[in-house]
């Protein structure tokens, strides 16, 4: 009798067991696929531009043609200047080449005017990332 009440017992706290583990497992399968959703829906681009800008504003009408999600900035607003210069900083590149605009953050690199063909590019995963000297900045 003492026997099989302690089969019963761990027979029972191996269920146990098992049912934790398929829900930590559960979990965090979960959690990584919100993570890839959340990841998915950031932002890909980052634009620094003002509303007088001729450029910014062509450069925002190709971003949405092409379905590039992007967010705004304004360089004039001290709190997005200091971010702007702190990943310069960051990036080695010089805060002399920030006065103007636009200004693009792709994958943490800086993007300095509005280039069609090189947004295209540094979204890619194509190898065409050195035929742009003009706005090329040396990390």
């Amino acid at each position: 009798m003492k026997m099989r009440f302690f089969k019963v017992r761990v027979v029972a706290a191996l269920l146990m067991i098992s049912v934790l583990f398929a829900c930590a497992a559960i979990e965090s399968v979960t959690r990584h696929n919100t993570q890839t959703i959340k990841q998915q829906e950031q932002p890909i681009v980052t634009i620094y531009s003002t509303e007088w800008c001729h450029w910014c504003k062509k450069a925002k009408e190709f971003m949405t043609e092409k379905n590039i999600k992007f967010i705004e900035k304004d360089p004039r607003i001290e709190k997005d200047f200091n971010e702007l210069l702190a990943l310069a900083r960051k990036t080695g590149v010089s805060t002399e080449n920030l006065n103007v605009v636009p200004i693009f953050i792709i994958k943490n690199e800086i993007i300095i005017g509005f280039n069609r063909d090189e947004i295209l590019c540094r979204l890619s995963t194509e190898a065409c990332k050195d035929s742009f000297v003009r706005s090329k900045q040396v990390f």
